[in-house]
């Protein structure tokens, strides 16, 4: 293998976090009394993915960023409820829901008996923490960089230059798996780090990405043939 250390993102690429969501967001919401989840759970997502891109702009906080989405469904949905109370609940349970993609234990076990695997994530630390330990995959891990803990979530290049950190490696010596071509990949490749874009087979050709594949398990396949 080529790469010294792989960075490597989790939410898309290892863990499930469509499954882990809709399981954390129908315990919350049967609490809250919205027991529609098909009606509700779409106009959640779409206030989450605004309040994530957001965040990765650096226009909310992380702190912000956990209530606003909350707030902002209370008040479309009419429900009377504290938003930051609904948001530690709503954490908790998805701190706990460790579902992975088919194949990436697998990959990422193989990957790590070879190299350093160091998680690159713009999660929040108690949720990632919570949810590496629910999917057994936190001991496969070298290292864990959670965007909160550094205070510039992906793209910032602080998130990848504290991952090497925790090697001693150069850019030119790694590799970053990722989902999000924002964050993940045009964020490695302003560092000059290969990247290695996970999208759907149909997806069109990334005009930047070293390499793409569209899952854990292609990915490791390919590293490890270099």
């Amino acid at each position: 293998m080529e790469h010294a250390v792989v960075l490597c993102d989790l939410d898309g690429v290892v863990l499930d976090y469509p499954a882990a969501e809709s399981m954390a967001f129908a315990g919350t919401a049967t609490r809250l009394g919205l027991h529609d989840l098909a009606a509700v759970q779409p106009v959640y997502a779409r206030i989450n993915v605004a309040c994530w891109q957001a965040y990765e702009r650096g226009e909310l906080t992380a702190e912000q960023l956990r209530v606003r989405r909350w707030a902002e469904l209370l008040e479309a949905t009419g429900v009377a409820a504290d938003p930051a109370d609904v948001s530690t609940d709503y954490l908790s349970r998805l701190g706990r829901a460790g579902p992975v993609f088919p194949g990436a234990v697998r990959a990422l076990r193989r990957l790590a008996a070879v190299v350093p695997v160091i998680a690159v994530t713009n999660g929040f630390s108690d949720v990632v923490h919570g949810r590496l330990a629910a999917s057994g995959t936190r001991d496969l891990f070298h290292g864990v960089v959670v965007a909160d803990e550094v205070a510039a979530p992906k793209p910032a290049p602080e998130m990848f230059t504290t991952a090497l950190a925790l090697v001693g490696e150069d850019p030119d010596r790694a590799v970053m798996i990722g989902d999000n071509h924002h964050a993940d990949i045009e964020g490695a490749h302003d560092l000059a780090i290969d990247t290695m874009w996970v999208a759907p087979s149909d997806a069109e050709r990334s005009p930047i990405a070293t390499w793409q594949v569209d899952s854990m398990r292609a990915a490791a396949d390919m590293l490890l043939s270099a």
